[in-house]
């Protein structure tokens, strides 16, 4: 794995299910990510949550590759995000692709970039809110994180 993608899910309606902005705001990352990886091999992880999910089979569609689902990738107040266990799944996962797309939450976005430069990258990120549909690009070669 050159890279590691943290996306938070697109904009949602009351039944958890994405709508058509947050549909929408997808498909336009996708393309803002496809600059960024080229032809390079993908591979995508996501939250077991339906909006995540669904924003995740977008990316695989488009991307032409499948996803896993993992409850580790899942986060809210009610179930906090672990880092650790996070870490360990992307370890799992790092020989798979060039990127590696996580499709996640709120508390994702924010704070395990963090997290992951100190603990695996030995570099200090500082944390970025990411909107809905929005992701932040974790460059492991120049030790780098940018909003996509």
């Amino acid at each position: 794995m050159k890279s590691l993608i943290v996306v938070r899910h697109g904009h949602y309606k009351a039944d958890d299910h994405l709508s058509k902005r947050g549909t929408e705001q997808i498909r336009a990352l996708h393309a803002r990510l496809k600059e960024r990886i080229g032809n390079a091999s993908v591979c995508i992880l996501s939250s077991t949550k339906d909006r995540a999910s669904e924003s995740a089979q977008i990316l695989a569609d488009l991307f032409g590759v499948s996803f896993t689902e993992h409850e580790v990738l899942w986060s809210e107040a009610s179930h906090p995000m672990d880092s650790d266990a996070a870490i360990a799944l992307i370890q799992e996962h790092a020989d798979q692709a060039d990127f590696l797309i996580l499709v996640t939450h709120f508390e994702y976005t924010r704070w395990f970039p963090e997290d992951y430069g100190e603990d695996v990258l030995g570099a200090n990120f500082r944390g970025q809110e990411i909107e809905k549909g929005d992701a932040c690009h974790i460059d492991c070669e120049a030790k780098t994180c940018t909003r996509v």
